[in-house]
């Protein structure tokens, strides 16, 4: 009986080990997806926040008035300047993995504006990719932010 025991206990350590190195490798690859938008964004990339967003992405927020709004991610895709570098500075925050599906939050500071992201993101056979985004932003004083 003890060892069986004993196989069984190597048997679930070695699961978790499986399991846990696949995580990492979920979150190493969540990680570049939203590498890809931060420096698609600041680099003036358009080709790199296309190859992290699905082609259905929407983009939502409420703006100042407290409106729901939102727009396609081709419409903010097409807004980005080839070439047009700005002084985004993207940090992921947290990362939550389910499976094939995952959570991220991400701040972005430009200039005196903080936006904060929350991402949707799928598992899908080509990788990892952002499904959905909201974000909400907050004008700051630069010495909040200073680092």
């Amino acid at each position: 009986m003890k060892r069986i025991t004993q196989a069984m206990v190597v048997s679930l350590a070695g699961m978790l080990q499986i399991s846990t190195a696949g995580a990492n490798e979920d979150i190493e690859q969540i990680k570049q997806v939203i590498q890809w938008y931060f420096d698609g964004t600041a680099q003036g990339k358009p080709a790199l926040v296309e190859q992290a967003f699905l082609p259905s992405l929407e983009l939502q927020y409420v703006d100042s008035s407290g409106a729901f709004k939102r727009w396609s991610g081709q419409t903010y895709i097409s807004g980005i300047e080839e070439g047009r570098k700005n002084n985004r500075v993207g940090e992921i925050i947290a990362i939550d993995v389910t499976g094939d599906s995952a959570m991220a939050k991400a701040t972005i500071t430009n200039r005196n504006m903080v936006y904060t992201d929350y991402f949707l993101l799928l598992k899908l056979n080509q990788g990892w990719k952002i499904t959905n985004k909201i974000f909400t932003r907050q004008q700051v004083r630069s010495h909040q932010y200073a680092k």
